[in-house]
């Protein structure tokens, strides 16, 4: 149930400690189908849909293109080898930020590893 919803946390990934990057679960019940609808219209405004499976991660150093298919990438395909949901296609939801210092002195580093992605 719902309860039991509230005690789980999801890993986005390897912190730099390397130890999970945890996400807590928010959990928001609405009356019913129509007042789920218009809370996702109201939180949508100047969003763009994608459909389908997108899967969110955190990678470290995503900047290096070894970090960002090892330690971002592949851990979230074998969930979902796991899950049985390997051939889906997915969009890949990169939630770290890029640091600048980083961006400009390993010109192109960031974009080349999100290419890979």
């Amino acid at each position: 149930g719902v309860e039991e919803l509230t005690q789980n946390t999801l890993s986005l990934g390897v912190h730099t400690s390397f130890n999970d990057n945890p996400a807590s679960l928010e959990i928001v019940e609405h009356a019913d189908i129509d007042a789920l609808a218009g809370a996702l219209q109201k939180e949508a405004k100047g969003t763009k849909f994608y459909p389908g499976l997108t899967v969110a991660f955190k990678p470290i150093y995503h900047f290096n293109v070894g970090h960002a298919l090892w330690d971002g990438l592949y851990p979230n395909f074998v969930s979902m080898l796991q899950l049985g949901i390997q051939d889906e296609r997915f969009i890949p939801f990169v939630l770290n930020r890029r640091d600048q210092a980083i961006k400009v002195r390993l010109k192109g580093g960031y974009d080349n590893s999100e290419r890979a992605y």
